[in-house]
């Protein structure tokens, strides 16, 4: 009986190690991917900035408080946001993993993001 409990111990030990080393699924999204989740919605860290990336490539930004514009494209598989007007692009790729979207560049998660509906008045602008 010793054993038996010795090695059911062993597998458990075991499979958990194997499970704790597999990353949860996800997948980067394609340029395409990337427009129809995101254009036309708020995209926000939920707490210091949000972008409201209009159709038109501009953006409606916040950051921590204070309203300011840009603009956004997509090259690729990545988007790249320019905020405040004038400022370089910063691009990254943009994974889904489960529910949430996470920003990375070179492999690297940067910020998870929130995508949210633009509040009718701020769409209508």
């Amino acid at each position: 009986m010793a054993k038996w409990a010795l090695a059911l111990i062993g597998l458990v030990l075991v499979s958990g190690s194997v499970l704790a080393t597999h990353a949860p699924h996800s997948k980067v999204l394609s340029g395409a991917e990337i427009h129809k989740t995101l254009v036309g919605k708020v995209v926000t860290d939920g707490h210091h900035w949000s972008y409201y990336l209009k159709p038109n490539g501009n953006i409606d930004a916040e950051e921590m408080g204070r309203a300011k514009q840009g603009h956004w494209a997509i090259h690729g598989n990545q988007m790249c946001l320019s905020v405040p007007t004038g400022a370089p692009d910063d691009c990254a790729e943009v994974v889904r993993g489960g529910k949430g979207l996470v920003f990375q560049m070179n492999g690297m998660a940067l910020i998870d993001v929130i995508v949210e509906s633009p509040d009718p008045k701020r769409s209508s602008k």
